[in-house]
């Protein structure tokens, strides 16, 4: 039996989808490309925005269209949060939310010898133990550590289809690491809905920084990245645990913005203020210089007046980050933003949307200008075909340079030489790594 997946989203998605591929694998399914011949297809679903809805309903018919005759698993946000329409969707045969995964393997055998079937339970209060064993042809990989969200937040419809903050043991986390490090892993990508909270919820005083710091002792060789971040966690403390790690971990920090005002922050729900979250990036930079900031900001949020964008785009200018993700606020049903007065028009969203990407472009290439000459550890991953190899640096900067396609998969310190926009180029120093 043959199986292909398809995921939509962000990082703990493409984990989730990961598990389930690692455990039809287990019962001894033969996973293919997406696109080629296969008895089962798994589309992992997104719901985020209204566009990740769209575009979920948009790849289960494309799939469906793919795959006439095979088994059509729909998991993952949407089948969670509406699934008795996603069940309703031409093709689709087994409807799994965000439980239940562990048994993907029964229940797809349940559905191919039942016919259509719709598996989803309410969230589990604890957290539910998943594992990938191996990257496939990649180098880096997702270990998802921390999941749902207690936060509310008055745009985010996440909490209800994630359910409550709830972390992974550190035994069971670092099992994994050592086994994707063994398997030829170099980059672990720490991850969770609100990875700050991680071990709130866990005996004793377990936190983020033990996660780190036992992840970098488990992989060996290889480095740990932190996935996004709420400004919260950016202590002293904190920050010293991972400076203290060297270049294991890598010098990159997403952390959540969502908008640069004060007013439109309170609105949101967001549990900060402009100050306290420049204090967080001064805080960063006082402890590791040159540090890559990055972050997601939302434009036309309910109100946001033409001044309180304004006050956004200059926060986002003053604060510098190395990369900015924009994009416009789309209404979620259930949440108290989508009942607020004053929406603003669509048209307006994706104006401002398109201002803040143009000034996080600006940046990008700034931030990237500012690492030429420097050398930098990365991870090279593809041939571009013309003799260069092109890989990530520790602060997420691509970087192309000359070598042998022996090298993808491998860390390699690279001297860099110039900026091309947002792209660095570079030579390989020798004897530069594993």
């Amino acid at each position: 039996m043959k199986f292909a997946v398809h995921t939509l989203g962000c990082r703990v998605n493409q984990y989730d989808a990961e598990s389930m591929a690692a455990a039809l694998e287990d019962a001894g399914y033969e996973r293919v490309e997406f696109g080629q011949p296969a008895d089962v297809c798994i589309v992992a679903t997104c719901v985020v925005t209204g566009e990740s809805e769209r575009k979920s309903r948009q790849m289960l018919r494309r799939a469906a269209a793919a795959y006439p005759g095979a088994v059509l698993v729909a998991a993952g946000c949407l089948s969670q949060r509406q699934p008795i329409q996603t069940a309703g969707i031409e093709g689709v045969n087994l409807v799994v939310g965000n439980s239940d995964r562990r048994r993907i393997a029964e229940l797809i055998e349940a559905a191919r010898a039942g016919g259509r079937n719709a598996v989803v339970s309410l969230i589990d209060a604890g957290f539910e133990e998943l594992s990938v064993r191996h990257t496939g042809r990649h180098a880096r990989a997702n270990v998802k550590i921390q999941e749902g969200c207690d936060a509310h937040c008055s745009y985010c419809i996440i909490p209800s289809v994630r359910g409550p903050s709830r972390s992974r043991s550190l035994p069971d986390m670092v099992n994994e690491c050592r086994t994707l490090a063994q398997a030829g892993c170099r980059e672990i990508v720490l991850t969770g809905i609100n990875l700050a909270a991680y071990g709130r919820d866990l005996e004793g005083t377990v936190g983020l920084a033990d996660a780190v710091e036992a992840a970098v002792c488990a992989i060996g060789e290889g480095r740990v990245r932190l996935g996004s971040l709420d400004p919260d966690i950016l202590t002293g403390d904190f920050l010293r645990r991972v400076a203290a790690l060297g270049d294991r971990v890598c010098p990159h920090f997403h952390i959540s913005l969502q908008s640069g005002c004060d007013s439109t922050l309170r609105r949101m729900r967001r549990r900060y203020n402009t100050r306290q979250y420049a204090q967080g990036i001064a805080r960063v930079r006082a402890v590791l210089p040159g540090a890559a900031i990055t972050t997601d900001v939302i434009a036309g949020f309910p109100g946001e007046t033409e001044a309180e964008f304004e006050a956004t785009l200059a926060f986002i200018k003053e604060i510098a980050f190395s990369r900015i993700h924009a994009f416009p606020y789309s209404p979620r049903s259930g949440t108290e933003a989508e009942r607020m007065r004053e929406q603003v028009p669509r048209r307006i969203r994706l104006e401002r949307t398109a201002r803040l990407n143009e000034a996080g472009g600006l940046l990008a290439r700034m931030y990237a200008a500012s690492l030429a000459g420097q050398t930098l550890r990365v991870l090279f991953e593809e041939a571009t075909g013309d003799g260069l190899l092109e890989g990530y640096s520790g602060e997420f900067v691509r970087v192309r340079a000359p070598g042998p396609p022996g090298l993808i998969g491998k860390l390699r310190i690279v001297k860099t030489t110039y900026t091309d926009g947002e792209t660095l180029a570079g030579v390989v120093q020798a004897h530069s790594g594993k």
